[in-house]
């Protein structure tokens, strides 16, 4: 049987809080193409079933330490003009002040409604010095902060699980996972993602 990968964060911290031990995968599918949940005739996407949902070991839902897991899809993509790959980064950059985009359907403000079309937003990805200085919770160096100073743009609600990515060598990488944040658009308090070069490693050895 043939899989195909997609990197996953759980729905935990900018999403309700969801318990691994009750969290039912089987029940999920992954929609790939989509853009406007609105129209059916917008995109060619399509939806799969997962095979199998391989969990962290060592996740936290208090912390969100180790925020990530990935999903087995029972059959593999296709790539077209809609649905595209994008690369792992590479290990040991940190990626500081370079401006990365985040995607989601998420909410538009803090406990507002969701959008029913992908929308994206262009941040500066800060040094996790200033970031944990930002939050009452460590900061660890397997999470990735990016925000404005001065807030107003953000992920957000139900975006958990979705990309930062960064243009790389001419090629879309993928740095970090919506993970979690005080309220949306904050100021001085930023996103915090799961910094995905810290688990190469993991996801290699799970893929």
């Amino acid at each position: 049987m043939a899989f195909a990968l997609l990197l996953l964060c759980l729905l935990v911290g900018r999403s309700p809080p969801v318990s691994p031990r009750r969290f039912d995968w089987s029940t999920i599918w992954v929609r790939v193409g989509e853009y406007d949940f609105r129209r059916t005739d917008d995109t060619p996407h399509r939806d799969i079933r997962i095979a199998d949902f391989r969990l962290h070991s060592n996740f936290n839902s208090r912390t969100f330490e180790n925020d990530i897991a990935l999903l087995i899809l029972e059959q593999p993509v296709t790539f077209n003009n809609y649905v595209r790959k994008i690369c792992l980064p590479p290990a040991g950059q940190s990626f500081i002040n370079t401006r990365a985009t985040v995607t989601g359907w998420g909410a538009l403000a803090y406990q507002g409604p969701v959008s029913p079309v992908l929308n994206k937003v262009v941040l500066p990805i800060w040094d996790n010095e200033q970031c944990d200085a930002a939050y009452d919770q460590p900061i660890r160096s397997t999470m990735l902060c990016a925000g404005l100073p001065e807030g107003g743009q953000d992920s957000c609600q139900d975006d958990s699980g979705g990309p930062l990515m960064v243009q790389n060598n001419n090629k879309w990488t993928v740095v970090g996972i919506v993970s979690f944040g005080t309220r949306c658009a904050e100021p001085g308090k930023p996103g915090v993602y799961t910094r995905v070069n810290s688990f190469l490693d993991w996801i290699r050895s799970n893929a």
